[in-house]
């Protein structure tokens, strides 16, 4: 007789038994529902979302929430230094830990999502016409 494992009670079974295709379907549908549980609670922790640059020197994000972090790049994945220039696109911030160019804030957290800041022209996080993709954690 099968024993099961012990967190999602699927068949783990000794040399002499004998297969039902019903203990299979059993598993997998055990499976499928705990990826699916997961898949929807990855989706409350990590929103992601994308904005398009326009060249404002204040800028807030709205998410609803208060994010615990952000990380933030171009569409093509640039976050920070390109070649031998130091020009930032966007970064990871943290509660206290802005992403900075310069020592100036750059992309901050805020009680309803981020700021994006263009202290500089060094400071390329809200260039128009140019999309940006975040994933924002929520506490």
């Amino acid at each position: 007789m099968a024993n099961y494992t012990e967190h999602y009670h699927l068949h783990q079974w000794e040399p002499e038994d004998s297969f039902l295709r019903t203990d299979f379907n059993e598993d997998l549908a055990t499976l499928d529902a705990a990826l699916k549980q997961l898949d929807t609670d990855l989706g409350a922790l990590v929103v992601f979302g994308s904005y398009t640059g326009d060249d404002t020197e204040e800028r807030d994000i709205n998410l609803g929430f208060a994010p615990a972090a952000v990380y933030s790049c171009t569409d093509s994945g640039i976050a920070g230094t390109v070649e031998s220039y130091h020009y930032t696109y966007g970064g990871l911030a943290f509660s206290g830990r802005p992403v900075t160019s310069s020592k100036e804030s750059v992309i901050a957290l805020t009680a309803s999502g981020f700021h994006i800041s263009t202290p500089h022209s060094d400071a390329r996080a809200n260039r128009s016409g140019q999309t940006y993709h975040y994933a924002a954690l929520r506490k």
